[in-house]
Parts: structure tokens; sequence; C-alpha cells
């Protein structure tokens, strides 16, 4: 048994047609072309200080004296471990306080 040929009947997804969507978008003052939501790099950087940071402070408070001398009796693991978690909060305040805004033009 042969297929007509004609039309494909294309499937409008889960959030309808796209002439749909843009009408939505639209309707709610958003610009028909871009997402809704976009991907702020911010809240990755604060992530990844904030894990490193978690990470230098506990091995910079469990130290033993092998490692305290090898850097002249200064727990510098705890130190650059606060410095990274004090960079990853401001990120996430900046990412939170001022979010990203999308170019409507």
């Amino acid at each position: 048994m042969e297929v007509p040929a004609g039309p494909r009947l294309h499937h409008p997804g889960p959030h309808g047609s796209p002439e749909r969507l843009a009408r939505r978008r639209r309707m709610n003052g958003e610009n028909p072309m871009t997402p809704g939501k976009t991907f702020d790099v911010r809240w990755l950087i604060a992530g990844l200080l904030g894990l490193y940071g978690a990470v230098l402070t506990v091995l910079g408070v469990t130290d033993g004296p092998a490692e305290l001398a090898k850097a002249d009796g200064i727990r510098i693991n705890l130190w650059i471990g606060l410095g990274l978690l004090t960079v990853a909060t401001a990120f996430a305040a900046w990412a939170k306080l001022a979010p990203q805004r999308r170019d409507e033009g």
C-alpha cells in the first residue's frame, strides 16, 4: 500500500504553532524572537568559585604541620578558600540584584 503524496502534517509541539507562540509572547510584552529566559553565566561562575572555595576552606582548616611548614606558617588554603567564597557570594548577589537584560532590538 502506498502513502499518498501530499502536504505533511506538522505537529505543533507542546506550545502550539510558532505563530501562536509568537503571538502569546507579544501579548505578554516580550520580544517574540527571543526565548523567555536567558542563560546567565554569573550563576555558573558563582557556583564553581563557591565549590572550589569550600574545598580549599576545608583543606585549610585541616592543614597539618607539614603543609603549614611549606607555606611559612600561613594557612594559605584557608585564606584562598575564604577569598573564593567571598567572590562567589559577590557574583551570586550581582546575578540576583541586577538580572540580565534582553536585547529588544
